[in-house]
């Protein structure tokens, strides 16, 4: 069982306990902040509805239609509280031997995380052992799996910004090298005839591009870089400044 259903089930247990014995004013703690603000969230603006938590609110609503005031009030976990946090969580862990059977049932919601972890873990697994033969430069930028694609974070990013920043970091930019390897070009130079047509190249060295990357990046920003060690840091300010880098040079990759 996921801790947070623990949490919610312990909730639970505890607002049917006042609301059988008919106390008037409980005050019910706990350490789950993520569990209690799903209790005060609207339940049916979200995406992932825990029954669990329905119950909860649903005994809530009768023990209010009874008059039985109760509070749910958040506590810091380990905060040094010995004779409240402390304590529960010392009974808590007594329960497990000594303890009720009762058990809740397990819900859509906890069988979902519980495949989603499976899946992850497993994925995981075949990523390290695939990238030691294929997809050596995706593996090199992305160096685990990630929670969510990592435009998530940028959505004001144009679709055609966001689609060349995942070519280059798949490898698969329409750059000289590039074309030339996948033989639709010739030649592997560069436009500006000076060098061949890699990614450094164009956004570092290139003189037909105004300006160099170098000059939007931060003077305290580790030197030498490349353009892969930039690639593989998606959740910095990097991204916004390869984005602003190719919008305001037209780049077409």
């Amino acid at each position: 069982m996921p801790s947070s259903t623990g949490e919610a089930f312990a909730i639970l247990e505890a607002v049917l306990y006042a609301e059988s014995h008919n106390l008037n004013k409980v005050a019910i703690f706990s350490d789950s902040r993520s569990c209690l603000q799903a209790i005060l969230s609207n339940p049916f603006r979200s995406k992932k509805k825990h029954n669990t938590i329905l119950k909860i609110r649903e005994a809530l609503f009768r023990c209010s239609k009874k008059d039985i005031h109760i509070v749910l009030l958040w506590i810091p976990s380990h905060c040094g509280i010995a004779a409240g946090n402390e304590t529960a969580d010392s009974c808590a862990k007594g329960a497990i031997f000594c303890g009720s059977c009762q058990q809740p049932n397990i819900s859509a919601h906890d069988l979902s995380a519980l495949a989603y972890s499976h899946l992850l873990k497993s994925w995981t697994i075949d990523w390290q052992s695939s990238k030691e033969k294929t997809g050596r430069h995706y593996a090199n930028i992305q160096y685990s799996i990630p929670s969510s694609p990592w435009f998530f974070k940028y959505k004001f990013l144009n679709k055609k910004v966001t689609s060349i920043i995942c070519r280059l970091r798949i490898g698969h930019a329409c750059t000289p090298v590039h074309l030339a390897k996948i033989k639709i070009k010739d030649s592997s130079l560069c436009e500006c005839g000076m060098d061949e047509g890699s990614t450094d190249h164009i956004f570092f060295n290139c003189s037909l591009i105004n300006d160099s990357l170098f000059d939007h990046l931060s003077p305290d920003f580790p030197r030498p870089c490349n353009l892969n060690s930039l690639l593989s840091l998606p959740s910095s300010p990097i991204v916004t400044i390869l984005g602003k880098f190719i919008s305001v040079n037209k780049l077409k990759l």
